[in-house]
């Protein structure tokens, strides 16, 4: 489940050119019992993508943080 949803057709919503798409990753951390996202900050002009990101990948949110690279 790691591709956007409706990517093909256009209606997601980053369209346009691959370099110009924000990229980030989501990872578990077993030790700390905690889903981790990591993106750019690129986050900070679309602080509404946490919470898509969040439904996408059905996380739980109390056990989500969010880190900028």
């Amino acid at each position: 489940m790691g591709r956007q949803k409706y990517h093909g057709d256009g209606t997601g919503p980053f369209k346009g050119e691959y370099q110009m798409k924000p990229r980030g990753r989501v990872f578990f951390s077993p030790a700390d019992d905690q889903y981790i996202i990591a993106v750019g900050t690129w986050i900070d002009h679309s602080p509404e993508a946490i919470d898509q990101i969040i439904v996408e990948f059905d996380l739980p949110r109390e056990k989500t943080i969010v880190k900028k690279a």
